[in-house]
């Protein structure tokens, strides 16, 4: 039984942090296959996606999703994480940003704070497609909006 996100075919999913899954492409189209949308969760996290920002560019062109953890860009998930949110946004291969905050009454102090930083790698339309457009058109059941991922051209 998959368990869709309120009442849309979208599916967020984790992978593992620092090991990479053999058959992932495989699994992907199975899911894919049965009418779902798949949202991979804070690749900015994951150590093979820190070693190479182009790892999901072929999983994108596929119309698989993307979504950022906002204080990856504040480091509190260090600082790989951190230069791996900024490449990945400024490369448009990030869809959408979430707290990632797992339970009730949970709050999350630092937005103001985030959402400067944000104002200054962005432009205000990707901006709004991150932070507002694209996770109301998720929650609506609709396809997001996607800007054309660009190659990173030097590896760190």
């Amino acid at each position: 039984n998959i368990s869709c996100i309120g009442d849309t075919n979208y599916l967020l999913i984790e992978l593992p942090m620092n090991q990479e899954i053999k058959y992932l492409h495989e699994m992907f189209t199975e899911i894919l296959n049965s009418g779902y949308r798949i949202i991979i969760a804070h690749p900015e996290r994951y150590k093979y996606v820190q070693k190479n920002p182009n790892y999901f560019i072929d999983f994108i062109n596929r119309g698989i999703y993307f979504q950022g953890n906002y204080a990856s860009i504040i480091g509190k998930y260090g600082s790989e994480a951190k230069k791996t949110i900024k490449t990945l946004v400024k490369n448009n291969l990030i869809h959408m940003l979430a707290t990632d905050v797992h339970r009730d009454n949970s709050i999350y102090k630092d937005m103001k704070k985030i959402e400067k930083r944000l104002r200054k790698i962005l432009k205000e339309r990707k901006f709004d497609i991150l932070t507002k457009e694209n996770p109301l058109l998720l929650i609506t059941n609709n396809e997001l909006v996607t800007l054309e991922p660009k190659q990173k051209k030097k590896i760190f």
